[in-house]
């Protein structure tokens, strides 16, 4: 229902130059997901590398 209604909003008003926009904007989302991705393996490798002592 929110999809159709989304849809029904958006008729007439996105444009090429909005979906160019929208696409850039995405590719840019994409681009910093796997960035974090990256981070996220490297935090990951270096968190496991400190050594850990009993109590």
């Amino acid at each position: 229902m929110a999809y159709a209604r989304l849809i029904e909003a958006l008729i007439g008003r996105f444009d090429d130059h909005r979906a160019a926009l929208a696409r850039m904007l995405l590719d840019q989302i994409d681009g910093l997901n796997r960035q974090i991705d990256t981070l996220t393996t490297r935090i990951e490798q270096l968190i496991a590398q400190i050594p850990r002592h009993s109590l």
